[in-house]
This record gives structure tokens, sequence and C-alpha cells, in this order.
């Protein structure tokens, strides 16, 4: 995304990121990455219905509209037809073990919903509270493969209200910046907080330590305030 946007910003020099943006999918392609794929193509949608945001009021309110109508219809019928789905990018309904990882999350998040486990302490291996998990899912994860509910465990349901809290300020002054400015770079913040919410749903991004998606996000979000 960073490559699409620096070329669709600078027409010049666009042969040069457009060949770095099908390297990347090359790579995405190479390692087999189906959710990834489907990430980057909901992606590149979104950088383009951003900004239909910039647009007089008259021409964007019936344009949103359409927007959401077809994104509507697809939500349904993937929902319908979701085997379809799994089965063109390689999966299969499990997510390759995710869904039936994350009751047994879930499970555990209930005996301390609030406060949770404190930041990292859920997964220590046989002698700590991921011992359950472990013997119940009958593989060793070192996360739930899910940025919401690895959050939940580190810091409870507080935790996890404040993140929203903060990422929804984020998100729609995010809205605002991109309506008050006009180049492709200006959109970078909006792209990249929804990438969180979209890899959150089967990777564990959310506070992660050392974790470059993390500083990027938080990066996004103080650019946004300023």
């Amino acid at each position: 995304m960073t490559f699409l946007i620096l070329g669709y910003q600078n027409q010049r020099s666009s042969w040069l990121f457009r060949g770095g943006f099908c390297l990347s999918v090359l790579l995405l392609l190479l390692a087999s990455s189906g959710s990834s794929l489907i990430n980057l193509l909901i992606l590149i949608l979104a950088f383009f219905a951003f900004q239909i945001w910039r647009w007089s009021y008259q021409f964007m309110v019936p344009a949103l509209i359409m927007v959401a109508t077809i994104s509507q219809s697809l939500y349904f019928w993937l929902s319908n037809d979701a085997d379809i789905l799994f089965s063109a990018i390689g999966k299969d309904a499990t997510l390759t073990g995710r869904t039936e990882l994350w009751p047994l999350v879930i499970d555990m998040i209930w005996k301390h919903p609030w406060l949770g486990y404190g930041y990292g302490g859920f997964w220590q291996g046989w002698n700590g509270e991921s011992a359950y998990v472990w013997l119940a899912a009958g593989w060793t994860p070192s996360h739930p493969h899910n940025g919401y509910l690895a959050l939940c465990l580190d810091l409870g349901f507080l935790g996890l209200g404040v993140f929203f809290l903060g990422f929804w300020r984020s998100y729609l002054q995010g809205f605002a910046w991109v309506r008050s400015s006009k180049t492709a770079f200006d959109i970078w913040p909006l792209i990249h907080m929804t990438f969180i919410v979209l890899s959150s749903l089967t990777e564990s991004n959310l506070m992660e330590s050392n974790s470059l998606t993390w500083i990027l996000y938080v990066a996004a979000s103080l650019s946004v305030r300023m």
C-alpha cells in the first residue's frame, strides 16, 4: 500500500513504485497468504473509497450510499457462500484452526474479564494459564491469533474498551484529516488503521512488543492530531 500511494502521488517516477507494488504482491503470492491478499484487495478499494470523502456533498453522499450498498451486498453474499471464498484462498472454515482456538481463549478471558492476566502474563507455557488452552487445543500456540482476544487476555475488557475509544477517536480524526487535505499521502493514516482492524481478526498485532505494525499505528494516530 505504501508503494501504491507513492506511485499514485508521484506520477513522474510512478514506474518505480508500481514495480515495488508488483513485487510486493508477488511476495504475497509466493507466501501463499490468502488472508493477506484479501486484506490487500480491501485496502486498495478503501484507498479509492476514502478519496470520495473529499468530494462536494452533493456528489459525496450518493457515492457513499452506493459504496455502502455494494459492500453490504458483498458481505451477505460472502456470509452465505463462505466456503467458496475459503476454498478460493486455500483455507478451511476453521481458518487453519483459529476458530477452534478462540472459544478456549474466551473461556479463559471470563476467568479474569475486567483486568485480564497482565501484559504478557497469560502465555507462560505449561506452567501458566495457557496450559489449559494447549491441552484442549492439541497444539501449542503462543498467541490467540486474534488481536482483540489477545488484548482481553492481557488487559481485560477495560483495556479493550480504552483501546477502542482511542482508536475510534483517531479514526474520526483521520477522516477529518483526509477531508481537509488533497494529497494521497494524507490517506495513509486511515489506510494503516483500517489494516489494523483487518489484520487483528486473524493475528495478534495490538500492543505487541517490538511490533512495527503497532509503532506505525501510534505514529498514524499522532499524525492526524497534529
